[in-house]
């Protein structure tokens, strides 16, 4: 609704309209109010005033006003304002008899803080996310339990914070194969505690469809995959002979097998295609069909040395603790290998020559 009224006791052709123009939350309790003023008469006073309640009125503590004659759309921007409230809006002016009202708008505040996804997902760790969403410093962190609508007398992991933004923190010594609750929470100057929702997460270390553990989530899909599963015992290419297998022919190089995670079923691809031998690690993952799952690989080195280190995490050594190929080349002789070192209590990467007939091959799948 539009006030149309005269502002001049002299000239009553002369009128001023006021409109209160929709809020933009800035981000969570911080928001700007916006208004307009049009027509041809004089003002004293310009301003907008809030409250919780329809219709708020000019009150103490509850408008932002300034003394100036300008027409034009204005705005003021509140950080003061409580979180998950809903609000009313109204533009005023003074043209020296008193206060005129435009229409009313609502608006409803976010939190002052906001729970994000939880990603890095092992048997033993994660990370969480949030975003603080205030100006000013304050102890910022998340709580956490096995139980729903966790608080800071559960566990909790906090910090010093003073820009708004997102904001991560590593939870560690977590137990496998359990699912968690957790909020993200604030508290500062002029708050007791205010939390987030509550979102949950399961930790790694529990059986996969293909029969493998699932050792890592990215806690969110990527690239077409969010889970890396590994089989724990070895695949062999003849078990009469020994188990495991050879990685390849000494003297050949395979150009483009790489560390990185993500590169598996590529490198896997490559080597099944130049190596010509049958007794192959990778060809032995990419022929494999277990639990009705045919897309299993060879891990590349950083891969491999995740699931290992997850799983030897939460007290699972997998491959009984001997050599595990993975697929990613050292040099024309050469290939990775996941080493345990049970004294230093360290999972580590090593090279050995690609014709080794007896390390272990541990298949993957992603999905």
């Amino acid at each position: 609704m539009s006030c149309f009224i005269s502002c001049s006791s002299d000239d009553s052709s002369q009128s001023t309209t006021i409109t209160t123009l929709p809020t933009s939350i800035v981000s969570g309790t911080i928001v700007v109010l916006r208004a307009e003023i049009s027509g041809d008469g004089s003002i004293v006073t310009r301003g907008i005033c809030w409250g919780t309640t329809d219709n708020p009125t000019r009150a103490v503590g509850n408008f932002i006003e300034e003394n100036i004659d300008q027409k034009g759309t204005y705005e003021y921007q509140l950080t003061t304002l409580a979180p998950n409230t809903v609000y009313y809006a109204r533009a005023y002016y003074d043209a020296g008899s008193g206060q005129q009202y435009g229409n009313t708008v609502t608006f409803t505040t976010g939190q002052f803080v906001s729970t994000e996804k939880a990603t890095e997902i092992y048997t033993t760790k994660a990370t969480l996310t949030g975003q603080k969403t205030f100006d000013g410093a304050g102890e910022v962190g998340f709580v956490y339990s096995t139980s729903h609508n966790p608080t800071t007398a559960d566990f909790k992991v906090h910090e010093i914070v003073t820009p708004t933004g997102s904001y991560s923190m590593n939870l560690t010594g977590l137990t496998p194969n359990t699912t968690y609750y957790y909020r993200a929470y604030v508290n500062n100057s002029t708050t007791a505690y205010t939390y987030g929702v509550e979102k949950e997460f399961k930790t790694a270390g529990y059986f996969g469809d293909g029969g493998g553990y699932v050792a890592y989530d990215k806690g969110e899909t990527v690239d077409g995959w969010r889970y890396l599963e590994v089989l724990p015992t070895t695949i062999s290419y003849d078990i009469t002979f020994s188990s495991g297998s050879q990685w390849g022919n000494m003297g050949s190089f395979v150009a483009g097998t790489v560390d990185n995670i993500g590169s598996g079923p590529a490198n896997t691809a490559t080597i099944a295609s130049t190596v010509p031998q049958a007794n192959c690690a990778a060809k032995l993952c990419q022929n494999l069909v277990k639990n009705g799952k045919s897309d299993w690989f060879l891990g590349s080195s950083e891969e491999m040395l995740l699931v290992t280190k997850s799983m030897y995490d939460a007290g699972v050594v997998i491959g009984s603790g001997g050599e595990i190929w993975t697929s990613t080349q050292a040099n024309a002789n050469e290939a990775k290998v996941i080493m345990f070192d049970f004294i230093a209590q360290e999972v580590s990467v090593f090279s050995n020559p690609k014709n080794y007939p007896n390390v272990n091959v541990l298949p993957l799948r992603r999905y």
